[in-house]
């Protein structure tokens, strides 16, 4: 549930709103793409997204077609950028969210 306090607290600010919205915006679009390109389900092809922007990269599932492997470079490139400033910011906001309960 503290996930979604902090997510929540931090919607009120609009630049971290706007990185929320971005890392879900990547989120969808490669699972859509994935699905598209790849032919795989809807959970395998955001299973791909989350384990290669988080870089753990498993290598269960890997693109096997051109079109989808020139998409792959730079979604990562611009995904991982954006995972991690995510996972910045959330540090952050669940930190003064913190902060400010004890200040009460």
């Amino acid at each position: 549930m503290r996930f979604f306090r902090v997510i929540k607290y931090g919607l009120n600010d609009p630049t971290s709103r706007a990185l929320f919205i971005a890392t879900g915006v990547v989120l969808v679009l490669g699972t859509f793409v994935y699905t598209g390109l790849e032919g795989w389900s809807v959970f395998d092809s955001f299973y791909f997204c989350v384990t290669t922007l988080t870089t753990v990269g498993f290598g269960d599932p890997a693109p096997e077609s051109t079109l989808a492997k020139a998409f792959t470079i730079p979604y990562i490139l611009a995904g991982v950028g954006i995972l991690m400033s995510f996972a910045s910011t959330y540090l952050r906001l669940a930190r003064e969210l913190r902060e400010q309960r004890r200040a009460e």
